[in-house]
């Protein structure tokens, strides 16, 4: 499975190191890795054609979350009008516990009580709008956060990337999305572009195929996407759980419109085996059913569905 080491390459250029393979490795590793994490900084505008830093690069060096997610900030401010609400999942996801870390002896219920309120289209908004409910009642209750331990730790680095994003030259936030409206969709889609090196395709029931790795996983028990057999999703990690079986975790339910003009899903950057054949045929005819019926669309659908 494909190894992220973004967070580690942009560490070492803003070091001055010239490329990530010019560090003295104890265990260096493998160049074809090194080299598809360059391909996707260059995709997220972090690093350009000469392997440098841009300015994008830079600045998400200094933010204290993973680089895939300063590029939803960035990305979902620019092109989505979301960027507060992409800031606000930075932050759910980037602190060391879940927010729906399950009580010693109560493991069941509190799964079933996630699955039972979860959205059927995101985990990603499902625990977005459990944050910023929390934040919502305790703004009007005035009552101590350290009640909650985990969430009061989600407010503070939110607090942190505020401060940290309010350096930057003109930047400015759009207000919160209101769920249930469109906004809804605009998180979705800008997840979508953010998080497409972390797609898959449908398989089988609850099993899903990641689209560069082609790698079989199942959806994780605590999903609200079971047994819905969604085309495409895009995922926030990827686990081995019981048995040595794979999960996906933290899913979104994404439209292959949303992201077929990216570079990474341009035929020469889909997986061939040695005779040149796609080995994920379903992807490459899903990507192109995408492309030849969005290209019927008017002009002025067809910049909705694209943006």
């Amino acid at each position: 499975m494909y190894q992220d080491l973004k967070a580690h390459i942009l560490l070492l250029h803003s070091m001055g190191f010239s490329t990530f393979l010019s560090f003295d490795w104890i265990l260096k590793p493998e160049p074809e890795l090194v080299l598809r994490n360059y391909r996707d900084l260059r995709d997220l505008n972090f690093i350009d054609d000469d392997y440098k830093l841009t300015q994008t690069g830079h600045f998400a060096t200094n933010l204290p979350i993973q680089p895939i997610w300063s590029g939803a900030i960035f990305l979902a401010t620019e092109q989505f009008n979301c960027g507060e609400d992409m800031a606000d999942l930075a932050a759910i996801f980037s602190v060391q516990k879940s927010i729906f870390t399950s009580p010693q002896g109560f493991l069941a219920a509190a799964s079933m009580a996630v699955l039972e309120l979860g959205t059927h289209k995101s985990d990603h908004l499902f625990y977005l709008w459990v944050f910023q409910k929390y934040i919502s009642i305790t703004m009007a209750s005035n009552e101590n956060m350290d009640q909650i331990p985990t969430l009061d730790e989600v407010v503070r680095l939110r607090l942190r990337l505020e401060r940290r994003l309010a350096e930057l030259p003109g930047w400015e936030f759009h207000p919160r999305n209101p769920f249930g409206s469109e906004g809804s969709l605009n998180i979705r889609k800008a997840l979508a572009n953010a998080f497409h090196t972390q797609s898959a395709i449908h398989e089988s029931l609850d099993v899903y195929r990641t689209v560069h790795d082609n790698c079989p996983a199942l959806l994780h028990p605590i999903c609200a996407q079971l047994n819905a057999c969604h085309e495409w999703i895009v995922f926030g990690e990827f686990s081995q759980g019981w048995q040595e079986k794979q999960y996906l975790e933290i899913v979104t339910v994404i439209e292959p419109e949303w992201i077929m003009l990216l570079p990474y899903f341009q035929d020469d950057r889909l997986r061939k085996n040695d005779d040149g054949e796609f080995e994920m045929g379903k992807v490459k005819a899903s990507l192109d059913a995408a492309r030849g019926a969005t290209s019927q669309e008017p002009a002025s659908k067809r910049r909705r569905l694209l943006s």
